[in-house]
């Protein structure tokens, strides 16, 4: 075959056999299809949108192929053609509280999904809060395992242990939910790997993505990097999971997390710690949840967030006004920053147009001279909004590779270290996987964060104060994956999305 460009590659049609069946009768073929690797968007930039973001033909055609591609991913049609994700009508959602049930899917159907066998997958509106008590509706899924792991120091007899995911950073709008993704977002790892260990998975999507507007029409911000919020995302969502699923979940919970969730799971065991040490209303309600927590598992976290990269920096700071009102753009961003948070904004990009759009050029480029220090807005984020350096709920295991281009392991050392010493008594297992990066330190660990888990679940009693242990791959070892999982179905679920939004 002659070499082709990636541009025809992506339209590129193959023949392929489907999956053996194994209950095929005698004689009986497997059934063959097209295998489409046509994408199953038409999305575009329109020529004004180029105008005025000021991109190059290049970054015209990158952004285009990588939206193609995320709708592509997405099941159903996502969160704008899913009706899952319509809100039911409340006659006064003011009366809301947090961590109420919206709405039920029992049972997903599985077929627009790529779902592991011997799970099943369910969806639920819930409703969460924002940090200034601000009641929003959100979505999570929740993972069932084909049998339940079982301890015998399960609070209720044989129903299922539960693990809170907080998954990494997806995108910031309605679309990046990944309820709403064919693979759940992490493919065949993370989720799947603990509901066959036998956990039940609750796994929020955090708010503003898969429900991005409220009752009244108004957008619901993803307040990225915002440690306090996801951590509401995900107590609430397990409060609602557990009466959505009345009688099917043990009252123990551990709570993981990798990347930006990671820093979610890390805050998540700040707030548990909180709520232990209140006798508010909200912390008496959420008595009940809370009390069969066992633990947390953070992986590669993130710990400050202007340290992660430009991108981050402008993707969070994107939604910086939904926390201080008094915050606009222009004090951090430059001109050429904003026209392409507005792009961004207007298209409802991805975590991964944003590194399209915000990575391949030199910070000055987007973010003002002295931003940092010009107003009081990124301490502040930093003081309420980062994960560590603050008392927590443990027993806490951190996970980090030494070579995290994403995350540095200096960075995360520091915190670890910052936060020790404000809870010495406290347990903080911190794990070091020299020579892995971000994501294969994740199977790097399997076997050792699924053992810590175990043991919390089983009763041993974790040993106070800090320690750290430090694991060496295996010569030679694979650091990233070559491969990726090809989701086929049948036309019917070829969702166009057609235009610019």
């Amino acid at each position: 075959m002659e070499n082709l460009s990636a541009s025809k590659l992506f339209g590129l049609a193959l023949f392929a056999s489907l999956s053996y069946l194994p209950s095929q009768v005698q004689g009986q073929a497997a059934p063959v299809a097209l295998l489409n690797t046509i994408y199953n968007s038409s999305f575009a930039l329109t020529p004004e949108q180029i105008s005025a973001a000021n991109l190059s033909d290049d970054l015209v055609f990158r952004v285009n192929t990588v939206i193609n591609a995320d709708r592509s991913g997405l099941a159903n049609g996502g969160p704008r053609e899913d009706d899952f994700y319509t809100l039911p009508a409340i006659h006064n959602s003011s009366q809301l509280k947090p961590g109420e049930v919206l709405k039920i899917q029992k049972a997903a159907d599985t077929y627009p999904f790529a779902i592991a066998p011997g799970t099943t997958l369910s969806r639920i509106l819930y409703t969460s809060e924002t940090p200034n008590g601000t009641v929003i509706p959100a979505s999570a899924y929740v993972l069932w395992p084909f049998a339940s792991r079982q301890f015998a120091s399960a609070t209720n007899g044989s129903f299922a242990p539960v693990i809170l995911w907080t998954h990494g950073t997806s995108g910031f709008f309605a679309d990046a939910a990944p309820s709403a993704y064919r693979s759940l977002q992490y493919g065949d790892m993370m989720p799947f790997w603990l509901a066959q260990a036998g956990y039940t998975v609750v796994a929020p999507d955090y708010a503003g993505l898969g429900v991005g507007q409220s009752w009244d029409g108004s957008e619901i911000p993803h307040q990225y990097f915002f440690g306090p919020s996801g951590a509401r995302d995900a107590i609430f969502s397990l409060q609602a999971a557990r009466t959505a699923f009345k009688g099917r979940l043990d009252g123990k919970f551990a709570v993981m997390g990798h990347s930006e969730g990671g820093g979610v799971a890390w805050s998540t065991a700040e707030y548990v710690g909180q709520l232990q040490k209140q006798a508010g209303s909200l912390a008496k309600e959420l008595s009940d949840t809370i009390k069969g927590y066992v633990g947390t598992v953070a992986l590669a976290p993130v710990t400050k967030a202007w340290e992660v990269g430009t991108f981050a920096t402008i993707m969070a700071g994107m939604n910086v006004g939904s926390i201080f009102p008094d915050f606009s753009l222009d004090q951090w961003f430059t001109p050429a920053a904003i026209a392409r948070i507005d792009l961004i904004r207007e298209i409802q990009g991805s975590a991964a147009v944003a590194q399209q759009l915000f990575l391949n050029s030199p910070a000055s480029d987007f973010l003002q001279p002295g931003w940092y220090n010009g107003s009081y807005h990124a301490r502040a984020f930093e003081e309420l909004g980062n994960a560590g350096r603050k008392d927590f709920a443990g027993p806490l295991m951190v996970v980090q590779g030494t070579r995290d281009v994403f995350i540095s392991h200096d960075i995360t050392s520091a915190s670890v270290e910052a936060t020790c010493q404000i809870s010495p008594d406290n347990h903080l297992t911190y794990v070091v996987v020299d020579g892995y990066g971000h994501t294969p330190l994740v199977g790097a660990t399997r076997l050792t964060y699924i053992q810590w888990l175990e043991d919390r679940f089983s009763g041993k009693d974790a040993q106070g104060g800090c320690s750290q242990v430090d694991l060496e791959g295996v010569e030679g070892s694979a650091q990233a994956g070559n491969s990726f999982p090809q989701w086929t179905s049948g036309l019917e679920h070829s969702y166009l999305n057609v235009g610019s939004v």
